[in-house]
C-alpha cells in the first residue's frame, strides 16, 4: 500500500541520464537509510540509452517508495520539473543519479529539519579517487538569506540543499529549461526570494562524485555558451544581494567553471572554444562582475589574480599565459 501525502516527509528527486555505472551506488545509498520509511524517491529516466532504465525498474519493483518517470531526452531541468509536479513530501532534496547519500543521511537531515527552517545547507563530501570534505566555512546557525550571503566567501553551488515544498508549490518555482549550466544555483536564487531563513550545518550527508564524464568536465560548446543566460538570470533575481561581495564571487566562479576550467586548463584551443570564451569575456555584465571580484579585498588571491588577468589581458594574447598562470596558482 502506497503512503498518503501527509505521511511523506522528504521527496528525493533523482534525474538520470546514462548513469548505469554510478546508479547502483546511488540506489544502495537510498536503501541503507534506516529512518526513511516516510521518504519518496522520484527517479526520472531522461531517455537513457544504456541500462539505466533497467536498473530503475528493478529498484521500483522492490521498493514502494520509488516513483519512476520515463521521458525522451529533454535535459536535466525538464526532468526535475516533471518530478516537481509530483512531490508529496514536506521537503525536497535534489540528488543526481551519479551521486549518493551517506549512510546516516536520514538521521542528519531529519534531525536538522526538526527546527523547521525554509532551507537546509550543509557541508558536502567531494568524491574522486578519495573523499574530501568541502567545508562551508560558515558558522552553524539559522540565517536570513542576506545574512547567509554576507557570511560566506562564496555560495556553494553543488546540490546539497534541502528546500521546503510549500514554497516551491505556492510560488510555482521550477527550473528554467533554457539553462544548461548552473541550473541548480539559478533555481536556488529564485527560491531564496521567498525563503525567510536557511539553516546551515557543518554536518555532511551528500557525496558529490567528480568524474571525467560529468558536465563540469566535458566541453559542450552549445550548452556552455548558455552560462551567460544563467548569469543574466541570476542578476535579474537577486534584489538586495547586489551589494554583497559573495554573490559576485559565486557568479564569477560559476562562469569560470564552465569556461576557464573546461577549456583553458585542458588547452582546448579550437575556434569554437575561442568563440565561447570570447562571448563570455566580452559580456558587460560578466566584466562588471569580474571587476568587483578583482578589486574586492575579501576575495581570495587566486580569484583576484584570475579576475585581474581577465580585466587587463586581451583574449587574443592566447591561452599560454592563462595556462602558465593556472600552473602558478595551483602551486599556492
Amino acid at each position: 500500500m502506497s503512503m498518503s501525502n501527509k505521511d511523506i516527509y522528504l521527496s528525493v528527486i533523482i534525474p538520470c541520464y546514462n548513469v548505469e555505472r554510478f546508479l547502483p551506488a546511488c540506489i544502495a545509498s537510498l536503501q541503507r537509510q534506516v529512518n526513511a520509511d516516510n521518504w519518496e524517491f522520484i527517479f526520472i529516466n531522461d531517455g537513457s540509452v544504456d541500462n539505466t532504465s533497467l536498473l530503475l525498474r528493478g529498484f521500483a519493483s522492490l521498493d514502494q517508495r520509488v516513483v519512476l518517470l520515463e521521458q525522451n531526452n529533454q535535459g536535466v531541468s525538464s526532468a526535475r520539473n516533471n518530478a516537481l509536479r509530483l512531490i508529496r513530501g514536506e521537503y525536497v532534496l535534489f540528488l543526481d543519479g551519479d551521486d549518493y547519500l551517506s549512510d546516516n543521511a536520514s538521521d542528519v537531515i531529519q534531525s536538522l529539519l526538526a527546527q523547521k527552517p525554509d532551507g537546509l545547507l550543509t557541508s558536502c563530501m567531494f568524491v574522486t579517487d578519495e573523499k574530501k570534505l568541502y567545508n562551508l566555512g560558515i558558522v552553524d546557525g539559522l540565517y536570513s538569506v542576506a545574512g547567509l550571503y554576507s557570511c560566506c566567501a562564496y555560495f556553494p553551488t553543488a546540490p546539497m540543499l534541502v528546500y521546503k515544498s510549500e514554497i516551491i508549490k505556492s510560488h510555482k518555482l521550477n527550473f528554467d529549461e533554457n539553462i544548461h549550466v548552473g541550473e541548480v544555483y539559478a533555481f536556488t536564487v529564485d527560491y531564496f526570494q521567498y525563503a525567510n531563513n536557511i539553516l546551515v550545518s557543518h554536518e555532511s550527508f551528500y557525496n558529490y562524485v567528480m568524474h571525467s564524464q560529468s558536465a563540469t568536465h566535458i566541453p559542450n560548446y552549445k550548452n556552455d555558451a548558455t552560462i551567460l543566460y544563467t548569469l543574466h538570470k541570476l542578476y535579474g533575481n537577486i534584489g538586495e544581494y547586489t551589494k554583497i561581495a559573495s554573490f559576485h564571487v559565486t557568479a564569477f566562479k560559476l562562469v569560470m567553471s564552465f569556461t576557464y576550467n573546461k577549456y583553458v586548463k585542458v588547452k582546448t584551443v579550437d575556434k569554437t572554444a575561442m568563440a565561447v570564451l570570447r562571448n563570455v569575456f566580452c559580456d558587460q555584465l560578466f566584466l562588471s562582475c569580474v571587476r568587483k571580484v578583482a578589486f574586492d579585498k575579501h576575495s581570495n588571491i587566486k580569484d583576484r589574480l584570475l579576475a585581474l588577468y581577465i580585466c587587463f589581458m586581451p583574449l587574443k594574447v592566447g591561452f599560454k599565459i592563462m595556462c602558465i598562470l593556472n600552473i602558478l596558482l595551483e602551486k599556492k
